[in-house]
């Protein structure tokens, strides 16, 4: 039986001492980590100013090689090389005012219409659920005469009023009166009714239905206008 036997220098000293130096090294370890990142970010820094300073060089350089072309266009009489170039720098820049220009106009005109037929729609009372409706019929029918939206040669105020009178009435809200008559949108009698007459009722009475679930009041007077009272 063999018997072990340590030595005092051969058993390993456990102290703080080994901590203390693992750690000095870690925090030797950040420290250089961060004056290496705080040296990266200078160059960063630096590398993007001298990318600038190169852009803007260029643009310099550039603008020196013309203005010399001028010069030396001039020195040599070439007056019509630079009257080029001063044509084509200003027709880039007049290009794209106009440009500009168009854009507002058409957005100019788009609000003008949008506004006209808005008012249009509330000064007939066309009933809310055919607003939209409405809305896009008119869109559609809208042209541009020097410059002025017109619907058939009509202003929109003015082709509106003569629209919901006539064949856009069934559009409209019937007044609240208990007459045989009912005022139209032009103040004459009748002619809200559009063109319901005795002779189509027959071929539209599924029209003049669902009008009286949605418009009883319109629909009274569309029936007393084609003289068919046994409907009231």
């Amino acid at each position: 039986m063999v018997l072990c036997r340590w030595t005092l220098a051969s058993i390993p000293i456990f102290d703080g001492e080994t901590e203390t130096m693992e750690l000095e090294e870690a925090l030797a370890k950040i420290k250089e980590l961060e004056e290496s990142n705080t040296k990266l970010e200078a160059d960063k820094k630096a590398a993007l100013g001298e990318k600038f300073k190169a852009s803007q060089a260029a643009k310099e350089a550039q603008d020196a090689i013309e203005e010399a072309e001028r010069e030396a266009a001039t020195k040599a009489g070439d007056i019509e090389k630079i009257k080029s170039q001063l044509e084509t720098k200003h027709k880039k820049e007049l290009d794209s005012l106009r440009a500009e220009l168009d854009t507002a106009n058409s957005s100019l005109k788009t609000i003008r219409v949008d506004n006209a037929i808005a008012q249009a729609i509330a000064k007939s009372n066309v009933i809310t659920d055919h607003v939209d409706a409405v809305e896009s019929l008119i869109h559609r029918r809208v042209q541009y005469e020097n410059g002025e939206a017109t619907i058939d040669g009509k202003s929109i105020e003015d082709w509106s009023k003569d629209y919901f009178s006539k064949s856009g009435a069934i559009y409209v809200r019937a007044p609240e009166n208990s007459g045989g008559n009912i005022m139209g949108n032009d103040g004459t009698n009748s002619t809200s009714l559009g063109d319901w007459t005795r002779d189509n009722f027959a071929s539209r009475e599924a029209e003049w239905l669902s009008i009286d679930k949605k418009d009883p009041q319109l629909a009274k007077a569309i029936a007393q206008k084609v003289g068919r009272n046994d409907l009231i």
